[in-house]
């Protein structure tokens, strides 16, 4: 009973939806081009936010004028805050939007962060003169943007290969092994290039080059990425694994002084929620039989 109780919520799971809320066609709808979409996308989002985090020490201590520990604690707390937010960007997309949607919102964030510091890079007005450290306003601007394009990475960092192994068949494990092969794959491939061609660019044409281009890339992975909507399939938010964790904790805690009767009470309570979830998960599956 159990195995076909989680059969059930497999399938159950597994419903997913066109860009318009539609059910989605399997002859139309997610398949290798789908995923295909994200591998591509990756190669250039990896690339910008590689490529300014290398810059960054560069920036904020000849342009901004700070110390060098300082400009090398700013990219720390950057990568830091960056990799962190990544809980929140997959806690949004399972509980909130879809990852499509959550993917977008992320990248125009961190797209209006680089926006705000190509802005400040090219504008002696909104930067320190020389030998003298920024103001509170231009040091409000520099965060400003600097934690956008932390938060936007961690949004597109959570959602990006999840969407795109939302499109494959998840029954299927060689697909999806090779679906991830190539992702990394493509990681690696956009930091390749923000290591060469990058790191050319900023030798030879000027380090003040970095944050227009990153602009121009990072707005080419949102088109790419837009551009396949009619081939995507959207999974329904179904509520994130960690506010499941959060409950059972805070059970576990208000249980911790609990007489053995009220333990019990609590144990048949949560039975018979099981069961109930089971039985309309059972229902539902025989629904779109």
């Amino acid at each position: 009973m159990s195995m076909e109780i989680d059969t059930y919520q497999k399938e159950s799971d597994d419903q997913y939806v066109d860009w318009k809320g539609r059910k989605a066609n399997p002859k139309i709808h997610g398949g290798i081009r789908a995923a295909a979409f994200a591998c591509v996308v990756e190669v250039l989002t990896n690339l910008v936010f590689l490529c300014n985090a290398s810059n960054f020490v560069t920036y904020f201590s000849k342009s901004m004028h700070y110390p060098p520990a300082t400009s090398a604690n700013m990219v720390t707390n950057f990568m830091g805050t960056s990799f962190l937010l990544t809980i929140l960007g997959g806690f949004i997309s399972d509980s909130l939007f879809t990852r499509f949607t959550t993917f977008i919102l992320s990248c125009v964030i961190e797209l209006l962060g680089l926006i705000l510091l190509t802005i400040q890079s090219q504008s002696p007005r909104l930067r320190p003169a020389l030998n003298s450290k920024p103001s509170q306003s231009q040091a409000a601007i520099l965060y400003t943007g600097l934690y956008a394009v932390a938060a936007g990475a961690a949004g597109l960092n959570a959602n990006l290969p999840a969407h795109g192994a939302d499109q494959l068949d998840h029954s299927n494990q060689r697909q999806i092994s090779a679906f991830f092969n190539w992702f990394f794959f493509s990681l690696c491939t956009g930091g390749l290039i923000s290591s060469t061609v990058m790191v050319w660019v900023e030798e030879n044409k000027g380090w003040n080059w970095s944050f227009p281009i990153t602009v121009i890339v990072l707005s080419l992975a949102l088109l790419i990425f837009i551009s396949g909507s009619p081939f995507y399939r959207h999974k329904r938010p179904t509520g994130s694994a960690l506010t499941r964790i959060i409950k059972v904790l805070n059970s576990a805690a208000r249980n911790w002084k609990a007489s053995q009767d009220e333990r019990l009470g609590n144990q048949y309570a949560v039975s018979a929620l099981s069961q109930n979830r089971a039985d309309g998960l059972i229902q539902s599956h025989h629904k779109f039989k």
